[in-house]
């Protein structure tokens, strides 16, 4: 079945990088006199438990210093010159892919000796260099807060982020679908390279407590980063240290602790839940100074009785083995190497609704085989850092990373792997075997070449990467739809493929001081995208070229509050799924018959040949992937020593978009290229634009944390993204549905991610009595909603009124809490309870309902057959749940 595209939408099922991102960050500041002289050659001494060592530099003429490449963590920064009274700076926090700003440092002179002179480093700083909108999330935060069990979940926490409660989509950034966003464990890129298979594409684990801080990047970002034009979000994991240290934890939930759920026509019910993970962490030196060892592992395990609607619960389990370690050698005083190995083994035997979460007018189940599957998988990624710095001000770093992933998707049932899935519009009726069996095989491999140099007031970072994607396959799918009394078809295909996508990528970067008070980064990026299918070199996206500018002008008092605002273009790096249904030899035919194809010896009406050949599909020159433009503009001040408030307007358009639509006046039946233009002209040039206005602050004073944003956005156009939202479905290439030219009409509007109105209160506060506890709260309003009939010649969706405008899901609220409880075990071993009250007092309301109104058209192409679902819920928010949990920590 062609590639998620073959009845895409509500009949439909989907056939089934980014470079090395930051893992250090930087310290700057500035020393002078009372007289706010500035004092050169002062010796700068940077020290802390994360750094192996200790790192030293020198003031410049204009008292000014920057120590690059420093691992995430807490700082003592000692300055000391002949002749003045030396100083400390204690507590100073260096975050991933930042600048942290140590100010201005006054020094006094000292005509005898004097002892140091201490000072505390205040919570809240301005990064005088960053444009980037995002945040870092260090792990005393995230263990304060009621986050999930995957690094990935903290993202929620930010502004212009959301929950998506479309399966298998994740938090949309931006105004993009989460299949947009990048994700990178150490900056080794773990991002699936395909999206398409019958069930979710699983992503890496991590062991919960191997997470050390988590950076989230949602635009604005230099020349260094591309492929992702929602955000990346990037892990960054223990390194070990100078002493022996380590945790042991235990969580737990069950359906005693869960309280009822809704069940909407695409939820599937859950009786008799036991969840648990467990695991433990250690790390420490195996050489002082020199050489050190971090090492976790995390079984994780759940289990449920899960409904199939009509039929009584089948026992669905889940078993998942997550693993890590890492080695840090300090092999030279100038020279570090890291050595990273993480994956996970997994087994589940399934009962899921997330195959069908596309189909539309589809309310019962005439036996439970298509919910039942089998699937067995695995990752693994290795990857080799070397950095090495050249004298105070110059730093190279090469990394090689090789990723792979294996999966095996099949039915539980012996029915369910010997017949189709059959889909019955008239009936409303699902019965029959599985749709589709998959045991895809990935792999990336990747390395990059990296320097930057600080030449007096310019810090330039210039960069060489190349990125080999591979996906390989066997896809078996088999389907019968009927669509109207007298009219089924029947769809059938058997595809082996390897397709790759090569991308070769270089970078500079200037960021240039003028002043005390302004920073401007200048920057250009270029990569180019190689896919290769059965035939060798298929289709090549050459001229990437993405200019990127940043300004940050600092007001007032230095440090206290500045303007900012930058420009840039960013593609979005393409995934397999195009190559792997066009660029390899892909037989497929739609038989259509006026009987039942599944009785024996009934004859087919008519044959329609949609099987394409990579002679078909020669290399189109001056074709533009996804990629888009985006402008902002902000405001940032510091109100005290414990207030960070922000401001900021952010607006993306949508550039250009490349994929496949339907003609059936082209021989080939599928084309490729980017709508609006050549073989695509039928189809309208495809828009998405987000426009934001995001208020936000962090407040941190004594025991009390907290971060708050509002955002006002609209996201406005006819291009949902890689995700299909509008249905359900993951279908890169698929334009998000909208592929043939009776699709045009009212395909304009508000998109299915646009929230209006996004409220988010996030803080923790640690009781007298020694308990923390932790809060997170979501207010937004809710999504638009679609009215769609269906063209039965193509098999797709058409829009009944205009996109957007059949009304709104009701706005939705979410609370969720953690209660940690501190006690100790003696000998240095201490420990935590805590309870997650996830959802608390859920009011479960609707999220996703039913947009088909007919599932036909007459000869006039007037809509008829009724659907009987139509305008019922499809998803319902989660119930009420708790998580009980013990650490550990040594």
């Amino acid at each position: 079945m062609k590639i998620g595209c073959v009845f895409l939408t509500a009949w439909c099922v989907l056939p089934r990088s980014l470079p090395a991102q930051e893992v250090t960050g930087n310290l700057r500041g500035r020393v002078v006199a009372f007289q706010s002289e500035p004092v050169p050659d002062v010796r700068v001494i940077v020290a802390g438990p994360s750094l192996q060592g200790t790192r030293t530099t020198r003031t410049d003429l204009r008292g000014s210093f920057q120590v690059l490449a420093l691992p995430p963590g807490s700082y003592t920064v000692r300055l000391a010159r002949i002749g003045f009274r030396p100083v400390v700076v204690d507590s100073v926090s260096v975050r991933i892919g930042g600048t942290t700003n140590v100010g201005l440092v006054t020094i006094e002179p000292q005509a005898i000796e004097l002892g140091e002179v201490g000072v505390t480093a205040q919570r809240f700083s301005i990064d005088p260099t960053s444009t980037t909108i995002g945040a870092n999330v260090d792990a005393a935060t995230y263990d304060a807060l009621p986050v999930g069990r995957d690094y990935r979940s903290v993202v929620a926490f930010l502004p212009h982020a959301n929950t998506s409660y479309y399966p298998g989509d994740p938090v949309n950034i931006g105004g993009a679908t989460g299949l947009e966003n990048a994700y990178f464990i150490d900056g080794v890129n773990t991002t699936p390279p395909h999206f398409q298979g019958s069930l979710p594409v699983a992503s890496f684990a991590l062991p919960y407590n191997f997470v050390r801080a988590v950076e989230v990047k949602e635009g604005g970002y230099d020349a260094r980063y591309g492929r992702a034009i929602g955000g990346t979000v990037n892990a960054v994991t223990y390194s070990g240290g100078n002493r022996f240290e380590g945790d042991v934890f235990a969580f737990f939930t069950n359906s005693g602790l869960t309280g009822p759920g809704r069940i909407g026509l695409k939820d599937v019910r859950n009786d008799n839940l036991s969840s648990y993970d467990f695991g433990a962490r250690v790390g420490g030196p195996i050489l002082r100074d020199r050489l050190w060892f971090s090492a976790a592992y995390n079984p994780q395990v759940e289990s449920a009785n899960r409904g199939v609607p009509g039929w009584a619960g089948y026992r669905d389990r889940f078993r998942r083995h997550a693993f890590a370690g890492k080695l840090t050698w300090r092999a030279a005083a100038s020279t570090s190497v890291e050595l990273l190995l993480f994956g996970d083994r997994s087994t589940h035997h399934e009962v899921t609704g997330a195959l069908f979460s596309g189909w539309g007018a589809v309310d019962s189940v005439a036996n439970p085989d298509p919910y039942l599957v089998f699937s067995r998988g695995w990752h693994t990624s290795a990857s080799l850092r070397l950095t090495r710095h050249v004298g105070a001000r110059a730093v190279l770093e090469a990394t090689v990373a090789r990723a792979t992933s294996f999966s095996r998707q099949g039915a539980e049932t012996a029915r369910g792997d010997t017949e189709p899935l059959s889909l019955d519009y008239i009936t409303s009726t699902m019965s029959g075997g599985l749709a589709s069996k998959e045991s895809p095989h990935d792999a990336r491999t990747a390395a990059t070449l990296r320097g930057t140099l600080e030449l007096g007031a310019h810090t330039v970072v210039a960069g060489a990467e190349y990125e080999d994607n591979r996906f390989s396959d066997t896809s078996v799918s088999h389907l019968v739809f009927r669509l109207d009394s007298a009219l089924w078809i029947k769809d059938s295909t058997l595809v082996p493929w390897t397709v790759h996508n090569r991308v070769p990528t270089l970078y500079a970067e200037d960021s240039w001081r003028i002043g005390a008070r302004v920073t401007v980064d200048a920057g250009l990026r270029w990569a180019g995208e190689y896919v290769y299918g059965s035939s060798g070199l298929a289709q090549s996206f050459p001229n990437e070229w993405q200019p990127r500018l940043g300004v940050s002008y600092q007001l007032g008092r230095l440090g206290t509050q500045r303007l900012f605002g930058s420009w840039g273009i960013y593609y979005q790096q393409q995934p397999l799924d195009i190559a792997s249904g066009f660029f390899v030899p892909y037989p497929e035919l739609w038989i259509y018959y006026s009987s039942d194809p599944r009785v024996p010896g009934t004859s087919s009406d008519s044959t329609t040949d949609v099987s394409t050949y990579p002679t078909q599909y020669p290399n189109i020159r001056g074709l533009k992937v996804e990629h888009h433009r985006e402008v902002a503009l902000g405001y940032e001040r510091l109100v005290g020593t414990s207030l960070r408030f922000t401001a900021r307007v952010m607006r993306r358009d949508l550039l250009s978009a490349f994929g496949f639509g339907l003609d059936t006046a082209d021989a080939r039946y599928w084309v490729l290229g980017v709508p609006g233009e050549g073989a695509l002209s039928f189809l309208p040039k495809m828009r998405r634009s987000y426009t934001a206005l995001e208020l936000s602050a962090e407040w941190a004073r004594r025991a009390l944390q907290a971060r708050f944003s509002y955002v006002l956005s609209r996201t406005y156009g006819n291009f949902t993204g890689f995700y299909a939202s509008d249905y359900g479905s993951a279908c890169p290439g698929c334009f998000g549905g909208l592929q043939i030219a009776e699709e045009r009409n009212n395909s304009t509007g508000l998109l299915p991610n646009d929230r209006t109105h996004v409220l988010k209160l996030a803080g923790a506060y640690r009781w007298h009595f020694g308990v923390t506890t932790g809060a997170f709260l979501t207010w937004q309003s809710g999504t638009p909603l679609n009215e769609f009939g269906v063209n039965p010649t193509y098999t797709r969706a058409t829009f009944l009124v205009p996109r957007g405008s059949a009304g709104r899901t009701p706005a939705i609220w979410d609370v969720n809490l953690r209660l940690a409880y501190p006690f100790s075990l003696g000998r240095g071993v201490a420990a935590r309870a805590t309870v997650d009250w996830l959802h608390v007092g859920s009011p479960r309301r609707p999220v996703w309902l039913e947009p088909f109104h007919y599932v036909s058209e007459d000869a006039n192409g007037n809509p008829i057959n009724l659907n009987p679902t139509y305008g019922q819920v499809r998803s319902y928010q989660p119930p009420t749940q708790a998580r009980l949990g013990v650490e550990f920590t040594f």
